[in-house]
């Protein structure tokens, strides 16, 4: 309950304050739970790289962040960009060194804390964890979508 207030909370500043970033920029990223994140910017090694400007969760308790990237950061968004929540702030991660540039609209998996990021990473250690993240964003997405249909 807690974190959907926290979630509610952002959602408010963000519709009170406008996004200051074009939307050509978004993209989806979905978490099993409801991260604990109360800053609404995105960021990578403490440099803010973006903004959340949009959060949803679905009668499952998948939510979709809808994210703008800053133009000079949009190398950044490949299909091995994975991001976490961490001291209530999304953090944008790489889970390999290499990846394809993907397109705005994209969904990207989210982790609820740091500790997830890793557990799922051991978990696809055999196989090609940028693939298994892609796979499973794509199944909360459509969770999500289904969800929300017969709320």
């Amino acid at each position: 309950m807690r974190r959907t207030a926290l979630l509610t909370i952002l959602l408010s500043m963000l519709l009170f304050t406008g996004c200051q970033e074009s939307t050509d920029n978004v993209y989806f990223v979905m978490f099993e739970s409801t991260p604990n994140i109360f800053d609404s910017l995105v960021y990578s090694n403490g440099v803010s790289v973006g903004e959340i400007v949009g959060a949803e969760t679905a009668g499952n308790g998948v939510t979709r962040l809808a994210i703008v990237i800053n133009d000079e950061h949009r190398e950044l968004m490949k299909d091995s960009a994975a991001f976490y929540a961490s001291s209530g702030r999304l953090i944008y991660t790489a889970l390999a060194g290499y990846g394809n540039p993907v397109e705005p609209g994209v969904n990207l998996m989210g982790f609820s804390s740091r500790l997830g990021l890793g557990w799922f990473k051991a978990k696809n250690l055999l196989t090609r964890t940028p693939r298994a993240a892609t796979r499973r964003a794509e199944q909360l997405s459509e969770a999500f979508e289904v969800s929300r249909i017969k709320s």
